[in-house]
């Protein structure tokens, strides 16, 4: 007893190579008392031990059959190590056999989280909840239940009775402030976030600085959302995170150099390799090829591995026009653990050099590993296009029977009216001034948030509108069990994402696909008269964006106010630019079955 004291305490000053070397020495300890199996794999984890952790904590479990504490601390050893499946089934089993031990039912939910089993997941949190009302951190993570089924308001009460148990709570009043960003109750969600910054004075916290500035932002308070940031950055200036934030925010108001904090903070850590890669990601999707290029070339450790820098390398290469070197740099890399990269890389490449069979066996490949993948599908369409492979091209893209055109007549008003309403509603969200990084639009913006989660009566109208009307598509076709699109038909529809696009003068969207969607569309709210003019602002399918390739585009649709427009996620689609000085508004979206 005096030994597993004397362990416990250097347990708790962290002397974990102290307690390894103990009981190295004295190995016959783990099979007397399962605390020292518990304290040796604790220790054996925080120095990054953490196979020979587990090979103890499984021959421990073999010895202490089923002992609740050996199973958390072997299930908590699977989370870590993103065996979430193992976690979870690991938690279950030790649960079931001890119903009163909270850290199991906790850890259980925390565990199904991760697997996305919300409703698995809210009843472990009530197990422990019914043993301990008051346990906080339970509560935290039903109300982070209750978000991700979009039951905002529910989230909220859950996090108010944390509040009422522990008023001092940081984490409870930045998740309630970001609950009601979610909303779009700006109001109630500065409020929070300035009740969680009075609180940390003494030594302000940089996420919540960064999510008040984020509000900020949405508030239309930009020049005080940019001091903020700014604020932030002081505390944390090697917080990508942040430093990507402020980047992106800088851009879209137009500044002539966004990233001149990230090159501040890199001019002094040359070494954070880690920090430049991510730069370079973000160089590449702001079309910056040669900065990228520069980057790459200063990348000097082994932090970043080989065939993580591939793909990049290849990918600004390509973007660049140089096709062959970028191959070669595909090749070059001979490492199968970045695989889906390196394969999209290399069969893009083909592609631009015309070399469509070559490519398809790229992403024949693709789609075994990722079926759903919808860019997988879009590329494989390109390819057959290519081929003059008429008729699979044709059971994919299938336009006349794949694209749905309607118009939504809103009741009891009609669509001019509810468009003029809609319209109101949706200019207060375009107050930047510049098209987002890494977006398909050009000379116009995009608003920030989900646009679809939100107070607004005309808005939730469209929303079940839409959704009425892609339940009406998808119920006409026919299911076929190979084809992306048809093998999923469900009357059982939800949405991923929504946003507004705005364009201007010269405004378009470059041909794009979404590769995460199923089922995307668009909304014409207003619609500039140049619609009428040699296909101005049409909406245009089938015109592949693939370097040193012409495409001519195989389908349009000509834009109107009150019309929707859904099309399989896969199809490239993207508009022709207008040139008068009127604006393009739209509401876009992607759908998926609702297979939950």
């Amino acid at each position: 007893m005096n030994i597993v004291q004397q362990l416990v305490s250097a347990y708790n000053q962290k002397q974990y190579q102290q307690i390894i070397q103990f009981i190295e020495k004295q190995l016959f300890l783990l099979q007397k008392d399962p605390v020292f199996i518990q304290l040796f794999c604790g220790s054996l984890r925080q120095v990054q031990r953490v196979k020979e952790a587990e090979k103890y904590l499984v021959k421990g479990l073999k010895k202490f059959k089923n002992h609740p504490e050996l199973s958390n601390a072997l299930g908590n050893l699977y989370l870590s190590t993103r065996r979430i499946d193992l976690a979870a089934s690991t938690f279950q089993k030790a649960s079931e056999l001890a119903p009163n031990n909270v850290d199991l039912h906790y850890n259980l939910a925390r565990a199904l989280i991760e697997k996305n089993a919300l409703k698995q997941a809210r009843i472990a949190a009530e197990k422990v909840l019914a043993l301990v009302p008051n346990h906080v951190q339970t509560k935290l993570i039903l109300a982070d239940i209750f978000s991700k089924q979009s039951d905002f308001n529910e989230a909220i009460i859950v996090l108010n009775d944390v509040l009422a148990i522990s008023p001092e709570n940081i984490v409870a009043l930045n998740n309630i402030a970001n609950l009601y960003r979610k909303i779009e109750d700006y109001e109630q969600a500065l409020k929070y976030f300035e009740l969680a910054l009075s609180k940390t004075n003494a030594n302000p916290n940089p996420t919540i600085l960064r999510n008040y500035a984020a509000v900020l932002a949405l508030s239309n308070k930009r020049e005080r959302a940019e001091m903020v940031y700014l604020k932030a950055l002081k505390v944390a200036p090697a917080y990508w995170e942040l430093q990507e934030e402020l980047a992106k925010f800088l851009w879209e108001e137009g500044v002539d150099a966004p990233f001149v904090h990230i090159e501040s903070y890199i001019k002094r850590q040359p070494e954070d390799d880690s920090f430049r890669f991510r730069f370079i990601q973000l160089l590449i999707q702001a079309d910056e090829y040669h900065a990228a290029k520069d980057q790459l070339d200063l990348l000097t450790t082994e932090a970043i591995k080989t065939h993580e820098i591939a793909p990049l390398r290849a990918r600004v290469l390509r973007e660049l026009g140089e096709y062959e070197a970028s191959i070669v740099e595909i090749e070059n890399a001979k490492i199968q653990s970045n695989k889906v990269a390196l394969l999209s890389e290399k069969g893009y490449s083909l592609l631009c050099l015309g070399r469509a069979k070559e490519a398809l066996n790229c992403f024949n490949q693709l789609i075994k590993i990722e079926p759903l993948n919808q860019g997988w599908w879009t590329m494989l369409s390109t390819c057959w296009s290519m081929a003059e492979q008429e008729n699979r091209y044709k059971w994919l893209c299938d336009y006349d029977k794949l694209v749905y055109v309607n118009t939504i007549k809103p009741s009891p008003v009609d669509t001019a009216n509810f468009n003029e309403k809609l319209k109101t509603a949706l200019v207060e969200k375009h107050q930047n001034q510049r098209h987002p990084i890494g977006q398909s639009l050009k000379n116009g913006t995009q608003t920030y948030e989900d646009l679809f989660v939100t107070s607004l009566p005309i808005i939730k109208e469209l929303s079940e509108n839409i959704l009425a009307q892609a339940k009406l598509f998808t119920t006409q076709q026919c299911a076929d069990k190979t084809h992306p699109f048809l093998s999923r038909l469900s009357d059982k529809l939800k949405y991923i994402g929504s946003w507004s696009v705005r364009l201007r003068n010269g405004g378009f969207h470059k041909s794009h696909y979404h590769p995460e969607g199923w089922l995307s569309g668009v909304y014409y709210v207003d619609v500039p008269k140049a619609v009428d003019t040699d296909g101005q602002g049409w909406l245009m399918f089938g015109r592949a964006d693939i370097a040193n390739q012409r495409f001519e585009g195989d389908y349009a649709v000509k834009p109107e106010g009150g019309t929707v427009v859904l099309f399989p996620s896969y199809m490239w689609h993207g508009t022709n630019a207008f040139t008068t000085d009127e604006h393009r508004l739209t509401v876009a979206f992607d759908i998926i079955p609702n297979e939950n």
